[in-house]
């Protein structure tokens, strides 16, 4: 089990078609991965839900929400973790280049 809360940099990053980032959870908490450009207008939620305690990967193919592919450039991930009562457990963004 992992020690602490922690969001790994995307592999393969810049990258195309898709990249992956890993997620670690000493406890099993609410996630939400979400990709936003750099306006912060969000591209796609990746990820929402409940993830048990341990080790995670989380995919983004470079396509929004409506299946749509996005143009090359930098996005943001942004990951939440939150208990089951909306208290912030922890925060991280990492910058994702897409190349194509």
């Amino acid at each position: 089990m992992p020690a602490q809360f922690a969001l790994s940099e995307a592999f393969p990053n810049p990258f195309k078609p898709s990249t992956c980032v890993g997620l670690a959870l000493p406890v099993g908490a609410h996630v939400r991965f979400v990709v936003s450009d750099l306006l912060g207008h969000v591209v796609k939620v990746v990820s929402q839900g409940y993830f048990e305690a341990g080790y995670h990967s989380i995919t983004w193919d470079a396509r929004t929400a409506a299946n749509l592919p996005v143009s090359s450039g930098l996005y943001y991930a942004h990951l939440v973790v939150t208990d089951g009562f909306g208290k912030a457990l922890y925060s991280k963004t990492n910058k994702l280049l897409l190349m194509k």
